[in-house]
This record gives C-alpha cells, structure tokens and sequence, in this order.
C-alpha cells in the first residue's frame, strides 16, 4: 500500500512540475540591413539585421529573407523564447518584412 501511495506522489509531483508558462509574444519592428549567415559565433538564426547602434540574429518560416538580402527594410518580428548564448545578438522570428 505505501508502494502505491508513493507512486502516486510522485506521478502527481511529476504533473504539477510540468506546467506550462504562458507568454505573449511581443511583437517588434527593426529598421536596417538583412545579411545572409555564413559562419557565426553564436550559431543560431538563418540572417542578421544590422541597424544604425545594434545587429540582431533572424530566421522566418513564413518570409523568404533571401529576398531582401543587403536592402534596407523594416522587419516584423517576435523575440524567440530560448536565451541566445551571451555576448550573442537578441533572436527573433520574422513574420513580415516591409
């Protein structure tokens, strides 16, 4: 009996600890230069977006950034979740560029 009871603790304790935590994604606009990633430090993102103080790593999988490469353009993006690498850029996934 104090197998099962136990078990069941544990399976409870294992429930409650998965919880999700809910975010709402913040959208952003940045103004500047998309770059192609050849090779990088920090690994991550598919292009970079330069501004006049700052750069930041990008990826899409609903706007094709190869079309944009070296124009100056305004991207609409949501700051990805994970944590970059320090001294990396901030991420974002880009929804709409103009």
């Amino acid at each position: 009996m104090k197998t099962k009871l136990v078990v069941l603790f544990l399976l409870a304790g294992t429930f409650l600890g998965c919880k999700k935590e809910k975010t709402d994604a913040v959208k952003v606009e940045i103004t500047g230069q998309i770059k192609k990633v050849e090779y990088s430090t920090y690994m991550y993102g598919t292009h970079s977006i330069t501004t006049s103080n700052s750069w930041y790593a990008l990826i899409s999988s609903t706007v094709d950034l190869n079309k944009y490469l070296n124009k100056q353009v305004t991207v609409k993006a949501t700051k990805i979740s994970s944590s970059p690498i320090e001294g990396g850029p901030d991420y974002y996934d880009v929804i709409e560029v103009k």
